[in-house]
């Protein structure tokens, strides 16, 4: 399967783009049901967060590259960007926040800051298919 790569307007209508593009290009795998929704809901989060954290009208670019048993999601914007250590834990009643505290429980997350352009990276483990 060839990468998934898509460049979006910061504009919070583009996560429905997103979304849509992203079930197209998976629909080629073969990956439980529960994953796809995992990598939908990770994705979304953190091109959410970028639109929020973008300072310009740069674009946000979202990549998705396959390994032999995982996947790696990035997330790159020019931003005021963040420090990882620095986010509080969200609360259950909080409806903001919970984009860093999701990727962080699926996958192993990290961040990159390289002058304005931020760079988060989930790495997820693909499901063994048995079968």
């Amino acid at each position: 399967m060839d990468p998934f790569s898509l460049r979006l307007p910061p504009n919070y209508d583009q996560l429905r783009v997103l979304r849509e593009q992203l079930r197209l290009w998976m629909s080629a795998a073969s990956w439980p049901e529960v994953f796809r929704d995992d990598v939908l809901l990770v994705a979304n989060e953190l091109v959410s967060n970028a639109v929020q954290a973008t300072t310009d009208d740069s674009d946000i670019d979202v990549r998705i590259e396959l390994h032999t048993n995982s996947l790696c999601l990035t997330v790159s914007n020019c931003g005021i960007g963040f420090e990882l250590g620095s986010l509080a834990p969200p609360t259950r009643i909080q409806a903001r926040g919970r984009g860093v505290a999701i990727s962080q429980r699926l996958g192993h997350f990290s961040v990159e800051q390289v002058a304005e352009l931020t760079t988060v990276r989930v790495e997820m483990k693909q499901p063994v298919i048995v079968g």
